[in-house]
């Protein structure tokens, strides 16, 4: 077996794996470290993601403010008052949640000394967001 194929196992000739030149083939071990195997890391942090869009989200936006010294933070469940006070609508181009996804905006941008608590945050599309870059405007619901 060459060297770099750790998790490979020799076995008969069968299609779906590495050949060599002595007709055997390689295929992947199953087991708890391979990505192909559906309870492997892989496919459980997948699966993680999937279930908890919202968590991982506002810990993304926790981390950088944490990494850029801000103050506060806030929960999944502010975050979703809030939207729900907007209407899951973005205030600026008054799109509505099922046809966007909304994001937390600084209303004080983070470069202008703004915090990262829930009272310095506002739920925008992307595309307005993006747009807004470091105007300090407040969107009304």
């Amino acid at each position: 077996m060459p060297k770099g194929l750790k998790g490979f196992q020799k076995g008969h000739k069968i299609n779906g794996g590495i050949k060599f030149g002595d007709g055997q083939v390689a295929h992947h071990k199953k087991g708890k470290d391979s990505p192909i195997w559906k309870g492997g890391k892989k496919a459980s942090k997948k699966r993680y993601y999937e279930r908890n869009k919202a968590k991982c989200y506002i810990d993304v936006i926790t981390r950088r403010a944490r990494l850029k010294g801000l103050e506060g933070s806030f929960t999944i469940g502010e975050w979703e008052t809030l939207k729900a006070q907007y209407g899951f609508t973005c205030p600026s181009c008054q799109e509505t949640e099922p046809d966007i996804k909304l994001e937390a905006d600084h209303i004080i941008p983070v470069v202008k000394g703004g915090s990262n608590y829930i009272d310095n945050i506002q739920p925008l599309c992307r595309k307005c967001n993006a747009s807004k870059h470091i105007k300090v405007i407040k969107f009304e619901y």
